[in-house]
């Protein structure tokens, strides 16, 4: 029956309590799934938020080393190539070195993992607390971290090498034993990508491992270049 006929007939007394009661049923009701409604809601929210810092938390640990919490290569290998779109944009040097920590593999073997992953967990410290805040440094593999230096030609970059080389010796990372590091330098070319360069730093430090480690070696045909383009 539409509510017009209802409103033009009279109601007689079981009708009007009939009607009531309805409303009143239909508004609990109402109350009830509201209620229900924003309690779904609720839990919907929180459920979003608890993933929201699952997904904030996978996404960092996708883009870190878990034991020294550095950046992990692949977080490096994704700045990179805009860091050097910029530099040379700007007509700015960046140069970056490959280091190593010597002999690294006989510390684990001679003194165990946990002893390891602190002079790792240690030297990533020496390292951070080194850097300026526009450098980008990453635990790269094992033993090995590289550093991305905007605005640093070759020779501020072996200037730093020698540093970090000269805090290493004198940092007492292992208290049994002296650590030292190799570390190879190169600084970027024109038209060179970032895989390129890497190569380069990598070459550098395989010369410095070969010379004897506990040393720094800049890119041989950078240096040959300088000596042949230098004043005699």
């Amino acid at each position: 029956m539409e509510m017009s006929a209802l409103a033009g007939s009279p109601l007689t007394a079981p009708g009007a309590v009939f009607l009531v009661f309805f409303l009143i049923i239909s508004l609990v009701y109402n109350r009830i799934l509201v209620g229900r409604l924003k309690t779904r809601d609720g839990k919907i929210q929180a459920l979003q938020g608890k993933l929201d810092e699952v997904s904030k938390a996978t996404h960092h640990d996708n883009q870190t080393d878990p034991l020294t919490g550095l950046w992990n290569r692949w977080r490096l290998s994704d700045k990179a190539d805009a860091e050097l779109k910029r530099c040379r944009r700007h007509g700015v040097p960046l140069s970056i070195l490959a280091i190593e920590l010597d002999q690294f593999n006989d510390i684990n073997q001679n003194h165990g993992h946990q002893v390891s992953d602190e002079v790792l967990r240690s030297f990533s410290k020496l390292l951070s607390t080194t850097i300026r805040q526009s450098d980008l440094v990453c635990r790269w593999s094992a033993g090995k971290f590289l550093m991305l230096l905007p605005h640093t030609d070759l020779k501020q970059g072996s200037e730093l090498a020698e540093k970090l080389r000269r805090l290493t010796a004198e940092s007492n990372l292992l208290v049994d034993d002296a650590i030292s590091i190799s570390v190879g330098i190169a600084s970027l070319q024109s038209e060179e990508d970032f895989n390129s360069l890497v190569t380069r730093s990598e070459m550098a430090l395989g010369e410095a491992q070969r010379r004897g480690r506990d040393r720094s070696q800049g890119c041989l045909t950078e240096l040959q270049h300088q000596e042949t383009v230098s004043p005699s």
